[in-house]
């Protein structure tokens, strides 16, 4: 299954997308969630710094939600009843998401405030 081409890579990372797009609301929801705050680091015109550091964090989500969904997919394959070890390779990977979300959040929260500050000083 190796590709041959950059277009075939490329098409092959495009039906990856579309299936955790299909299959999964939590990265429907993610890319909602995604695309509204970088609109809103946009709007109160965040620093070039700023606001690549809120795309990388929202990039951290989409890529720990892939990964996780890549675990639980291999995890299935190999079987789909309950198995100790199997559980444990699952908790992991969520916990891969929770920790890319608690570190995003930590970005967004810093930068957003720091910028909501700086533009409500505007007005008083």
């Amino acid at each position: 299954m190796k590709n041959n081409s950059i277009f075939q890579s490329f098409k092959k990372a495009y039906e990856g997308f579309l299936y955790i797009y299909r299959t999964h609301f939590h990265f429907r929801l993610n890319i909602l969630i995604g695309g509204l705050i970088i609109i809103l680091s946009i709007i109160f015109r965040f620093q070039p710094i700023e606001l690549v550091l809120v795309i990388l964090a929202v990039i951290l989500i989409f890529f720990s939600e892939a990964l996780n969904t890549s675990i639980e997919e291999i995890c299935n394959l190999i079987t789909e009843e309950y198995h100790p070890k199997i559980k444990a390779i699952k908790d992991l990977g969520s916990l891969l998401v929770l920790l890319a979300v608690i570190f995003s959040l930590s970005i967004f929260i810093t930068i957003f405030l720091k910028n909501i500050i700086k533009y409500a000083s505007t007005f008083i």
